[in-house]
């Protein structure tokens, strides 16, 4: 990744911290020259297995705006 590896746990960790009510994850927000990958955040989350399994097992997708995707969490 374009970020250390150490970003990556934190973020997971306070993540499972807070269980905000929603989570927003942005597409088609390529920034090449930023990342030096040409792909977006919604693809970048399917390589970092620990935050994506996080977001399946506690939310739900539940729309569309714009080019954000809208996960709410379960309720149960």
């Amino acid at each position: 990744p374009w970020y250390p590896v150490s970003w990556r746990e934190e973020n997971v960790s306070i993540l499972w911290g807070a269980m905000p009510p929603y989570v927003l994850i942005l597409q088609s927000d390529y920034m090449p020259w930023v990342t030096n990958y040409d792909m977006d955040s919604h693809q970048l989350l399917q390589d970092d297995v620990e935050l994506n399994n996080w977001l399946m097992a506690n939310y739900e997708r539940e729309t569309m705006i714009g080019n954000f995707f809208v996960w709410h969490r379960r309720t149960s």
